[in-house]
């Protein structure tokens, strides 16, 4: 069997449901041609929007969301209750045999709740996430027997401790793992952002190939910022792990897929080590 290529997707990707169904009949089309394929979702979006319907405030430190009770309980409903469900809904009409988990299925990750630390674009001092997890454990022959039955999952990213305490994980985070455990062919975060811009105000100033030392330097000077910071440390973190490739596009539409795969000019920004 092939690699699998792993496809990160954030909640954002649900706010134009035709590009998502375009984009949903790449996927079929690449998997009817033999290609295992994993996807992995957040929800970052729609948690944001149900916590506002709440009244209830959302605060991100370094890109990355702090999780307290309250907003672990909304994390819950809008990431497995809604972006799963919309998700799935899309792929399986487009052809696709989606099928709809969370880490916490059949213990598919195991994780721990991340203790407080120096996060970059978060200052000096630790921070304390709240019930945030890091990956410990992915059930790769899990995944693999899964990928064997032709099914296509789609993995939102909540894990458990094993000890029945639910765990929000950042999606980057899960889909470095992921990728990591079952030694995919290479990683497709897809977002809201064509890429990695010199300029976040311009789209024309992205960058379709990024190295490990320009994008540390990029960080420290402020050209990156936000959630791109996130998804730019887990790139070079699976790298790091042996992670062949790593493309940060979008938005979601059709035929980005295919150009991040290496077959037509690159949409959006490559990650790598080290130049050519």
């Amino acid at each position: 069997m092939m690699k699998p290529w792993v496809i990160k997707l954030g909640g954002e990707v649900l706010v134009d449901r035709q590009a998502l169904a375009d984009f949903a009949r790449d996927v079929a089309e690449l998997h009817r041609s033999g290609q295992p394929i994993i996807i992995v979702h957040g929800g970052g979006a729609q948690t944001t929007a149900l916590m506002r319907r709440m009244g209830v405030e959302a605060h991100f430190v370094g890109g990355r969301r702090v999780t307290n009770s309250e907003t672990l309980e909304i994390a819950k409903m809008a990431i497995t209750g809604q972006v799963s469900v919309d998700l799935c809904s899309v792929f399986v009409a487009s052809g696709l045999p989606a099928l709809g988990l969370n880490g916490i299925s059949a213990g598919l990750i195991r994780a721990s709740k991340r203790p407080p630390r120096v996060v970059r674009g978060g200052g000096h001092e630790p921070v304390d996430f709240g019930f945030v997890g890091d990956v410990e454990l992915v059930d790769s022959a899990l995944l693999q027997g899964l990928l064997t039955q032709g099914l296509v999952p789609v993995i939102a990213c909540l894990a458990s401790d094993g000890k029945g305490q639910v765990l929000n994980i950042n999606a980057d985070v899960v889909a470095t793992d992921i990728a990591v455990a079952v030694e995919a062919e290479g990683l497709v975060a897809v977002s809201g952002v064509t890429g990695v811009l010199t300029d976040p105000g311009d789209p024309a100033s992205k960058l379709d190939l990024l190295t490990r030392e320009q994008a540390i330097q990029m960080i420290a000077d402020g050209v990156i910022g936000g959630g791109m910071i996130a998804k730019v440390d887990e790139a070079l973190r699976g790298l790091s792990k042996g992670l062949p490739r790593v493309v940060v596009t979008g938005p979601v539409a059709s035929g980005i897929l295919e150009s991040s795969i290496g077959k037509g000019r690159n949409l959006g920004t490559e990650i790598v080590e080290g130049s050519p």
